[in-house]
């Protein structure tokens, strides 16, 4: 599902924002583009985190040089994130929101979901492990059907090899 914001310069976007209302576990900004009317000076998208970094610079973009740029952040629910502008100009975010089910993290499953993947995981399991068994089985009957061909066309080539040197 899509997710967007814009932030303005003295106005930053705190995470928690985008999850009020919404059953997801993460959301993703893909793009930061300068908003239309943005002057022709650097414009920086800043984060701050709880203790474990502030301030940081996550975007430059500059009218008539960089006015869009690719980004590839993702934000949990359970971080405490806050985006601001520096520089006059407004920032347009956009990107996506996560859903349970694309995560690979089960963390984010339901309990009894988990349940029931780890019952087809054990049903796959067993199946994966005959299918083994039966592998095996028919190699070693094909080891075996080898086995006794080669040693067919070694005696008859023997004998006829010692006929030719009689």
């Amino acid at each position: 599902m899509f997710w967007g914001t814009i932030i303005k310069e003295g106005k930053p976007y705190k995470s928690a924002q985008a999850f009020q209302g919404k059953d997801t576990p993460a959301f993703h900004i893909s793009n930061v583009s300068l908003g239309k009317n943005a002057p022709n000076e650097k414009v920086y998208l800043v984060a701050s985190g709880d203790k474990e970094f502030n301030n940081l610079t996550v975007a430059t973009l500059q009218k008539d040089k960089i006015e869009n740029l690719h980004l590839d952040l993702y934000v949990h629910m359970s971080d405490t994130v806050s985006f601001k502008v520096e520089g006059k100009a407004e920032l347009h975010l956009s990107g996506y929101y996560e859903h349970r089910a694309e995560l690979d993290d089960d963390a984010f499953m339901n309990p009894d979901e988990l349940e029931e993947d780890d019952e087809e995981d054990d049903d796959q399991i067993k199946k994966i492990t005959e299918n083994l068994k039966a592998a095996k089985a028919n190699s070693a009957k094909n080891a075996k059907l080898l086995e006794a061909e080669d040693s067919d066309e070694d005696e008859e080539g023997e004998s006829e090899d010692d006929e030719e040197y009689l």
